[in-house]
């Protein structure tokens, strides 16, 4: 890994943000920036709150850290707002929808919401339901963004989501989910058993939220199998919250290793939980770790991908720089393709989507 002075600071902030009081001007400096950048500023206002760090702050840093906090409590406010709309619309289908990740952890109240700011919406739903789902949100304003024919094949035949769907007027992005992972992938979890556990919500009738084992489960998902590591200091930060709130819970973590079994997660579950460990400072079971990590695959593959993990973290909020952190980056972008479809159908798509930028090429007028 590249030495970064930026990133270490950002990830004592992160554990602990009494560390910003021992930093000089410059380096606070750099670390605003690099955690605005990594969208985890206001995480660490929302962390300083909740400890004893805040008055110790320099006023300056509290001023700078309490804009952002305002700016992600406004997102909060809109995903709300969002959702009951969601609420509303889809009432009464087959299957109550099922919130995931930003807006599940706004509308349930987690902690893992504080200073988050929820990008687009996404739901899960049963597969029979999706059909009247979509009927519904069109019908509330919900349009498919405008796509590719070789990328609408990619989502309707072969991804676990529709397009995604954007409000016409308030100008919201939906992504309408059918499982949490493709089904023709080399690791897809029973979205019926998730959304059969799945939690009904008090203050917003009509949706769910997955079951904290499940959730918990999702959001290493994500964070592991999804490749843009770029911006995904973010979730490890939702995946140390998430296990600090639930962890204290009775049955948690033996739930959680009941569902990484059913579900044969275990590579992924011990990537995530080790990054959180190694870089946030997560409470792990020893026990659970040291079960994962006999079942986590050959040690040399285990120590390659959590290096190239952990590189791609050390570097959110900015490009890769530096042959090793490009390396790193280019790998897991592939491995993530790898987990998502057959090589036959990988290979399809990509001679698609360079069929169709060939042709778009040949289109535009010279410059």
């Amino acid at each position: 890994m590249i030495a970064d002075q930026a990133a270490g600071d950002l990830l004592a902030a992160l554990r602990d943000p009494t560390t910003l009081t021992r930093l000089d001007a410059a380096r606070q400096t750099d670390l605003v920036e690099r955690a605005r950048a990594a969208d985890v500023l206001a995480r660490i206002a929302a962390r300083a709150r909740r400890g004893q760090a805040w008055a110790r702050l320099p006023e300056r840093l509290r001023d700078i850290l309490d804009a952002d906090a305002r700016g992600a409590a406004a997102h909060r406010r809109r995903t709300c707002f969002e959702a009951d709309r969601l609420g509303r619309a889809l009432r009464g289908t087959a299957g109550m929808p099922v919130l995931l990740k930003g807006a599940a952890y706004a509308l349930a109240g987690l902690p893992a919401a504080d200073g988050r700011r929820p990008g687009d919406i996404d739901i899960l739903v049963p597969r029979q339901a999706l059909a009247e789902v979509e009927t519904r949100l069109r019908a509330e304003g919900w349009d498919e963004i405008r796509l590719q024919p070789h990328e609408r094949r990619y989502f309707r035949a072969w991804m676990h989501e529709l397009p995604p769907l954007r409000h016409r007027e308030r100008g919201t992005v939906l992504d309408v989910h059918h499982a949490i992972l493709p089904p023709l992938g080399r690791l897809s979890p029973d979205p019926d058993m998730l959304i059969a556990a799945a939690h009904p919500l008090a203050k917003a009738p009509g949706l769910r939220v997955l079951a904290p084992a499940d959730m918990t489960l999702h959001c290493i998902l994500h964070h592991v199998q999804d490749g843009e590591f770029r911006h995904s200091l973010r979730e490890l930060v939702d995946l140390d919250d998430l296990l600090r709130h639930f962890g204290p819970l009775p049955g948690f973590w033996s739930g959680l290793e009941a569902r990484i079994a059913q579900f044969g997660l275990h590579r992924p579950a011990r990537h995530g939980l080790h990054q959180a460990a190694t870089l946030l400072g997560t409470p792990v079971p020893a026990q659970l770790s040291e079960t994962l990590a006999r079942s986590g695959g050959p040690l040399a593959l285990r120590r390659t991908t959590d290096a190239a993990m952990a590189s791609a973290l050390r570097a959110s909020g900015r490009a890769p720089r530096g042959l090793a952190e490009r390396l790193a980056a280019q790998a897991l972008v592939l491995r993530a393709h790898w987990m998502k479809l057959p090589p036959r159908l990988l290979l399809r798509h990509a001679l698609a989507k360079l069929a169709a930028r060939i042709t778009s090429g040949a289109d535009r007028p010279a410059s």
